[in-house]
């Protein structure tokens, strides 16, 4: 049985419109044979040795195949060819380009590759462009062994069939980027470089902010490895001590090696770190220097620390912590308990805090600010002498030369210092408040303001009340005038009325015979006795007459008394006569 054989040239098995391919049939004895062609198992109307096709679409792809046949009343067939699978794709293809390693940015002296490919066919040739230009390369490789900055560029390509020429569409561009390898640069995190045995520190190796390197780090030119007293973090990013001492005293440096390519690092400038043996100083000063201030005064205490940064400062008064921002305390206005003992101390760290030794301390003593009072000079027996009031400011409990300073319902006035002021009516209609301050040089360089004194109306209310008093004073001295007058009046009437000796004492017979008299006592007394009684005193004491009386005559004494009361006082009555 003679044998069919199909062939395809081209034998791409993925044909783009506008390819064309060409099947032929074969067979070993090629006399008088007639050729069947079979599409998808169906006859085509073609019987030449060759079958071309030009594809247009995917209607044109499917499974080729042949047979021969020779005779007519009985033709003999000869068994079918191989089959011959055919794929058409409608659009052109598009190359794909692929980079390693696939960065943007490539180091200097670094290798890079390109790679040209179109999946899903066969027989191409590739072409190369950079920044629009060929390269004169054909491979779907393009190596780059050590890149340089002239390297830099835009990278595309395209597939060309070989047998076909047949060009494809260009592949996406990619933009290659060739830099310098970035130098690593240490940092203190801390923020310090002079630390203090015991003290934490923290350094960082960073290269162009990237998270793609991994570090070594150098002390004085050799390897730093972690042990008890350093550590590192992942990628060796960051370098902690965390208990310095002396022997970490140097210059560390760093290097940078990146994780995935074979690209390193030179080593980094370095940062020095020195260690002290002791601790910080602290120094507390206080401006203005006075161990005494008064209330109202203010102070400022400065804490100072001449070695390193980054502290953070403490403050106390009579041991106890206040809250006070900064190096700076000001006592603004301050009052009697502000009197104390104070200190500052630094610190500084997060997981570890290093503390200095406590400043220092400054006692400061705040005592009362004397006050001034306001002291009214005009005298009472002044007030009708003049139409003014006289006022004096002073300083009580202060032996001090002081000057004053006057103010006017808080208005300070302009007139010289002076420790008097007088107010007039027409210097001030209203008579306002007045207050004073007590100004001079030195420590203690004013007072307190007095409180306001009101000198309004006070001239005519001074005035009213003296007026009032004059009144009553006046009338208390016409009384004792008018009652003296009255005494002497009296006092001369007696002495003129002189009684015969008959009228004072009356007979027991004339009393009966009366009805006119009232009952009376009658008492005789001897010439004697009335001498004995002619010395009296007077109210004041004195002596009034020591002379005897002169002589009295009888007379007869009536009464009015009625019988009845006669009866009642006949055991009670006395005659004396001589």
């Amino acid at each position: 049985m003679p044998k069919v054989t199909l062939t395809q040239d081209p034998d791409y098995k993925v044909i783009f419109p506008g390819e064309s391919v060409v099947f032929s049939c074969h067979i070993n004895n090629s006399y008088g044979w007639e050729y069947i062609w079979l599409k998808d198992m169906n006859s085509l109307p073609h019987t030449d040795k060759r079958l071309s096709i030009s594809p247009r679409d995917s209607s044109d792809q499917g499974s080729y195949e042949c047979q021969a046949k020779r005779g007519t009343g009985h033709p003999f067939y000869t068994d079918k060819s191989r089959t011959v699978n055919i794929k058409v794709e409608e659009n052109k293809p598009q190359p794909l380009m692929t980079q390693q390693p696939d960065v943007e940015k490539v180091y200097i002296g670094e290798p890079v590759s390109f790679k040209c490919e179109i999946k899903d066919s066969a027989g191409w040739e590739y072409v190369w462009f950079k920044d629009g230009k060929e390269l004169p390369l054909n491979t779907n490789v393009l190596d780059i062994p050590h890149a340089s900055l002239s390297d830099s560029g835009t990278y595309e390509c395209k597939g060309i069939r070989n047998k076909t020429k047949y060009d494809s569409k260009n592949s996406h561009r990619r933009q290659v980027l060739i830099s310098e390898i970035p130098s690593p640069k240490v940092e203190n995190i801390t923020q310090w470089l002079h630390v203090f045995p015991t003290e934490s520190l923290r350094l960082s190796c960073e290269m162009d902010g990237s998270s793609d390197w991994m570090f070594s780090w150098h002390k004085d030119g050799q390897e730093v490895h972690a042990g008890q007293d350093v550590s590192f973090d992942k990628d060796a990013t960051v370098l902690s001590i965390n208990s310095a001492s002396a022997s970490h005293r140097g210059r560390y440096s760093c290097s940078g090696k990146h994780k995935q390519r074979t690209v390193s690092s030179n080593v980094s400038s370095g940062i020095q770190l020195d260690v002290y043996d002791t601790k910080p100083r602290v120094q507390l000063s206080q401006s203005p220097e006075h161990t005494l201030m008064h209330t109202e005064d203010s102070v400022t205490f400065l804490c100072h620390i001449n070695i390193s940064t980054g502290w953070e400062f403490l403050w106390f008064k009579d041991d106890r912590p206040l809250t006070v921002p900064g190096n700076n305390l000001t006592l603004s206005s301050m009052s009697v308990k502000n009197t104390g003992l104070y200190k500052c101390q630094t610190r500084r760290g997060t997981s570890l805090i290093f503390s200095s030794d406590p400043s220092p301390t400054i006692y400061l003593t705040v005592e009362e600010r004397p006050k001034a009072k306001v002291i009214l000079l005009t005298g009472w027996s002044q007030v009708f002498s003049t139409d003014s009031l006289q006022l004096s400011c002073r300083l009580q409990n202060s032996q001090e030369r002081w000057n004053y300073t006057w103010y006017r319902d808080g208005q300070k006035l302009e007139n010289p210092p002076s420790p008097t002021y007088r107010v007039t009516p027409q210097d001030d209609p209203e008579q306002s408040q007045y207050s004073c301050q007590g100004i001079r040089n030195g420590t203690l360089s004013y007072s307190r303001i007095s409180d306001r004194f009101w000198t309004k109306n006070l001239l005519l209310k001074r005035r009213l009340l003296l007026s009032i008093a004059g009144c009553i004073v006046f009338g208390i001295c016409m009384i004792c005038i008018g009652s003296i007058v009255l005494r002497m009046c009296r006092k001369k009437a007696q002495e003129d009325y002189k009684p015969e000796e008959a009228d004072l004492f009356l007979r027991m017979d004339a009393l009966k015979d009366s009805d006119d008299g009232p009952p009376l006592l009658v008492q005789y007394v001897t010439e004697s006795a009335l001498n004995s009684l002619s010395k009296e005193e007077g109210e004041n004491g004195t002596v009034i007459s020591e002379s005897p009386l002169p002589p009295v005559q009888e007379e007869p004494a009536t009464t009015t008394e009625s019988p009845e009361a006669m009866q009642n006082n006949n055991s009670g009555l006395i005659s004396f006569k001589q």
